[in-house]
């Protein structure tokens, strides 16, 4: 009997080894915990403050016979809510971390542009009714292209993970998708070619890309190729080929798509530099507040210098709002707004602080003779020193609107390569 006839669905299934029985722990979400590690601060700066302005004195706590001061009371406390804090927030951030949900409008735009490639690509790609086949160019092209598309594919159907947190997979993604842009640039043919050269040329025009007329030299060659034109002796770069124009093509997007790459790219390392300097204004700020309960301050001179602290935040907040409605059109940054608006109030109520101590020892507010702290944490507040303060909370905002600057710059070079025109028909 011919074995080779013997249908697959009648040979003997393989031996399958049993799979290891026992308890089945969930993965922790260590993703969404960086995430959210900036609130745990907050929560211990505020329980400082509440247990020692009220009934803070009353406090009594013993451990095996030891009586713990109020100060180490206070810290213990504030521990313990600084870390319930962080666990429970970690855990309401944890399903808003997947690629669909940590970035929902760079997903959505991430998945038009998937969609609009694989219908290029199926189009370009997939025999044509004439069944002529593909060069070998066009057909590595083709593969190429799918091996990008398939993995963005696979990659934005993933669950929650660290890189979706601080934005870098997003682009992982972008990479990819622009790299089977330009390898499907080797499959188009010649009449679809002008099209593409017309598009990079709109983007080119206006765009702050550094060697922006050295692109634009070569889209002239491809441009005078394609229109039927003899090549240019004399220019830098001879056009004579189907392959060298599409080759052409494909440098001219690639300087595009990595400038727009590397410009987004610069935006999410700003975005995470905020996080990260926000986590450690947070603790400074516990220590601080921790430090003034070990060193005797009273609940008055804390609920005094928490008076100071908002008002120079909301000063600062507004500020930053304020800025933010009289910003241009806005360009997709991956949370460096929100990442500002999140870290001004922490900044501008140390800096609504430290300028009434700066400003009240160094006598310009209260007069020659330098008071003590204890005569500056009073409760009601001086109304000279809440102006201090809220001069005092608005210069962190000052200081971030021209570290803006830096954003804007990158925020304006990636607009300035979008076309206003159609894309090439895909």
């Amino acid at each position: 009997m011919d074995l080779t006839a013997v249908p697959n669905s009648e040979e003997k299934p393989l031996l399958k080894t049993p799979a290891r029985q026992g308890p089945r722990w969930p993965s922790l979400p260590w993703h969404a915990w960086v995430g959210t590690a900036w609130m745990g601060p907050v929560g211990g700066v505020a329980t400082v403050v509440v247990v020692r302005a009220f009934n803070g004195d009353a406090v009594k706590l013993t451990i095996e016979g030891v009586d713990l001061g109020f100060a180490a009371i206070a810290t213990i406390a504030a521990v313990v809510v600084w870390l319930v804090l962080w666990f429970v927030s970690g855990l309401f951030y944890a399903p808003f971390t997947s690629p669909a949900k940590a970035n929902t409008r760079n997903y959505g735009e991430l998945r038009n542009k998937l969609a609009t490639l694989d219908a290029r690509r199926r189009a370009l790609c997939d025999p044509a009714p004439s069944g002529a086949p593909l060069s070998a160019a066009s057909d590595s092209a083709c593969k190429e292209a799918q091996g990008y598309l398939d993995w963005v594919r696979g990659q934005s159907h993933g669950g929650g993970d660290l890189r979706w947190v601080n934005g870098a997979g997003y682009i992982d993604l972008w990479q990819r998708l622009h790299r089977a842009e330009e390898a499907l640039l080797k499959a188009t043919p010649k009449d679809q070619l002008l099209d593409e050269e017309l598009y990079d040329e709109l983007r080119l025009k206006d765009s702050a890309i550094p060697n922006r007329d050295d692109l634009m030299g070569i889209l002239r060659a491809v441009k005078r190729y394609l229109c039927g034109a003899q090549p240019d002796p004399t220019a830098d770069l001879c056009i004579d080929s189907d392959e060298k124009a599409a080759s052409a093509l494909i440098n001219v997007r690639f300087n595009i798509n990595d400038f727009r790459d590397s410009s987004w790219n610069g935006l999410l390392q700003l975005r995470n530099q905020t996080m990260t300097t926000l986590l450690l204004t947070n603790i400074t700020l516990f220590a601080f507040a921790d430090g003034a309960v070990i060193s005797g301050a009273s609940g008055a001179a804390m609920l005094s210098a928490t008076v100071f602290l908002l008002v120079g935040s909301a000063v600062g907040f507004f500020n930053r709002l304020n800025s933010q409605f009289q910003a241009p059109a806005a360009v997709e940054d991956y949370g460096l707004t929100s990442a500002r608006i999140l870290a001004i109030p922490a900044y501008s109520g140390m800096a609504a602080v430290a300028g009434v101590v700066i400003t009240s020892v160094a006598g310009v507010a209260t007069g020659a003779t330098p008071p003590s702290l204890s005569t500056l944490f009073v409760l009601p507040p001086s109304t000279g020193l809440l102006v201090v303060a809220a001069a005092f909370g608005a210069a962190p905002d000052l200081v971030l609107s021209r570290l803006g600057d830096a954003s804007e710059k990158l925020k304006n070079g990636i607009a300035s390569t979008q076309s206003g025109a159609r894309q090439p028909s895909k």
